[in-house]
């Protein structure tokens, strides 16, 4: 199995965001929050979540972000830090 690092998991994040919003990768740093510095909406950001959720899926690293995690994302690095920790559990289940 694929081991997936922070920096690959925020490349793959980065080249979501950029195809939606426009922003380039390079652009789009950890600190910067999804809705104030990137314009995503709510509805946008789950959207964000079910692919990512999908993507890792078909790469045999399936998980879910629930709910309520999902409220308590704020940055960008909140998100690659929930994935890493994911990820991580999978591979050692």
């Amino acid at each position: 199995m694929e081991s997936f690092s922070p920096e690959k998991i925020l490349e793959i994040i980065r080249n979501y965001i950029s195809r939606i919003t426009g922003i380039e990768q390079h652009l789009i740093g950890l600190e910067q929050r999804f809705d104030e510095d990137l314009g995503l909406d709510k509805i946008t950001f789950n959207e964000m979540a079910d692919f990512l959720e999908d993507e890792f899926t078909s790469m045999n690293l399936g998980f879910r972000i629930d709910k309520v995690e999902r409220q308590d994302i704020e940055l960008v690095s909140d998100l690659v830090d929930i994935i890493t920790s994911k990820i991580a559990t999978n591979e050692k289940a």
